[in-house]
């Protein structure tokens, strides 16, 4: 079998590490993709910034494509104040240009601008999963408006009475709880993540232009 079901992940941060994997399982399995299985331990690579400097991203790509037993790579981080379309499309020529970084399909997933805008987008839902957090719907924004807040955390943290949100403890549990069919109405990070899925699913192990093609 030559197609690809094992993604390496490169991620942001220590609370991605858990959340990423678990959010592209739920992703496979609602779109029934049942043998697709991120690959264990998820490559920590920082911010955007960080990853654009020379040689950075290639450098990460190239250390995830040695993962033994992986067959593509995935990359989801978040945009914060950078302009997702933009650094996909450079880093798509990047790794395109590259002598490294070719051997597997590549795809780019940009959440914009925080992880946290996916908890934002399905607030209601995770208000009637974890009641024990006492969440005030008052404080609520539109779900429609979540990727447009740039503090999606400080926003996260003032929906709720009893303890604030905690990155590292609660982005798991909430990517567990949160509701696949309200962040695909409302999140277009969420959509374009499921398309990334997609796009490597349906691709062999080989060579292939990264996703999403830069013009």
């Amino acid at each position: 079998m030559n197609e690809c079901r094992r993604p390496v992940l490169i991620v942001e941060g220590d609370g991605d590490q858990a959340a990423v994997p678990l959010l592209v399982r739920r992703i496979a399995a609602d779109l029934e993709f049942h043998d697709f299985m991120p690959a264990p331990r998820p490559k920590k690579a920082g911010s955007i910034p960080k990853l654009s400097r020379i040689g950075e991203i290639e450098r990460f790509v190239r250390h995830a494509e040695n993962e033994p037993g992986s067959d593509c790579v995935l990359i989801v981080l978040d945009c914060d104040d950078d302009c997702a379309v933009q650094v996909s499309k450079d880093w798509a020529n990047r790794l395109n240009k590259s002598k490294f970084g070719r051997n597997k399909p590549i795809a780019i997933a940009f959440i914009v601008r925080e992880y946290e805008s996916l908890f934002l987008a399905s607030a209601a839902e995770l208000a009637l999963s974890t009641p024990e957090r006492e969440w005030q719907a008052s404080q609520f924004p539109p779900p429609e408006n979540a990727e447009a807040m740039r503090s999606a955390k400080s926003a996260l943290k003032n929906c709720f009475k009893v303890r604030k949100y905690r990155e590292t403890i609660d982005q798991a549990p909430f990517t567990q709880a949160c509701n696949l069919s309200t962040l695909r109405l409302h999140s277009r990070s969420f959509r374009h993540l499921e398309s990334a899925v997609k796009f490597l699913y349906t691709s062999k192990i080989t060579p292939t232009q990264v996703y999403p093609q830069a013009p």
